[in-house]
């Protein structure tokens, strides 16, 4: 009997061992150039929560993740990285227990990992560490020897040569024929003939301007003069008026003031001559 109990307790242990023998397997596909699309296959059934580390290998820059549009309706979605260790941590949170971040097949489709590169490289992507919260809200990590990764074992970011093409095979001036044809002396004379006549032109042109320009400051000046004489004989107009004005007034008035004295005694006589 207690062989019964002991040989049925090493196959329900070695089933168990078995059943977990499963690993987290990270799933990779090269979609274009520096860009791998990257899906977590998980046996748990359940994921709430995922806090996943992926490490880049080879002469590579990180440049952003592209997620999948299954995970647009969640409560966190986050990526840090890591330039020193050339790592990405992302954080995968639902809103609640009815969400999971599997699918029927216990796929996670996390989406397009981007990187960038001076030139063509090799480059590889692997996941590091993994931490998964299953139904009940208790957060495992999961052991590093359990993390798988399928799909090629090395990937290639093509960078097309952006240098321009040498020019030496571009003839040199030393290698064009020269010409040794020489100018006739009728052809110089005729030249030097032709630019004494322009010279001279130009220098009947530039005594032209500068009469002009004389003539100008000539009439301006004529003109500011022919101002400033109207002004002062309007000047001259207005005090005039004005002087023969009041003198006119002032004549009006000794008028009636010596009118009056004259008017007086008359008045007076005639007051007297009445007592």
């Amino acid at each position: 009997m207690k062989n019964t109990k002991l040989l049925i307790l090493l196959v329900l242990g070695l089933f168990l061992s078995f059943t977990d023998v499963k690993a987290e397997t990270l799933k990779r596909k090269n979609v274009d150039n520096g860009k791998i699309n990257v899906v977590l296959n998980s046996n748990k059934g359940y994921v709430g929560a995922l806090d996943a580390t992926i490490k880049l290998t080879g002469n590579i820059t990180f440049s952003k993740i592209e997620w999948n549009k299954s995970l647009n309706d969640l409560a966190m979605k986050e990526y840090e990285y890591d330039k020193k260790n050339n790592t990405v941590r992302i954080f995968l949170v639902t809103k609640n227990t009815s969400q999971n971040l599997l699918d029927k097949d216990g796929n996670l489709n996390i989406g397009n990992v981007v990187v960038t590169s001076t030139k063509t490289e090799d480059y590889n992507i692997e996941l590091s560490k993994l931490s998964i919260t299953n139904l009940d809200l208790v957060k495992s990590d999961i052991d590093s020897k359990k993390l798988e990764s399928t799909g090629d074992k090395s990937f290639t970011i093509k960078i097309e040569n952006t240098t321009k093409p040498s020019e030496t095979n571009k003839p040199s001036d030393s290698n064009k024929p020269t010409s040794t044809k020489t100018p006739k002396p009728s052809d110089e004379t005729n030249n030097d003939d032709k630019k004494e006549d322009n010279l001279n032109q130009d220098d009947n042109k530039t005594d032209s301007d500068e009469n002009d320009d004389t003539n100008k400051e000539n009439d301006n000046k004529e003109d500011s003069s022919k101002k400033e004489s109207k002004k002062k004989l309007s000047i001259i107009l207005i005090v005039c008026g004005i002087i023969g004005i009041i003198s006119i007034i002032a004549g009006i008035i000794f008028y009636i003031i010596h009118k009056n004295k004259k008017e007086k005694p008359i008045i007076e006589n005639q007051i007297i001559e009445k007592d």
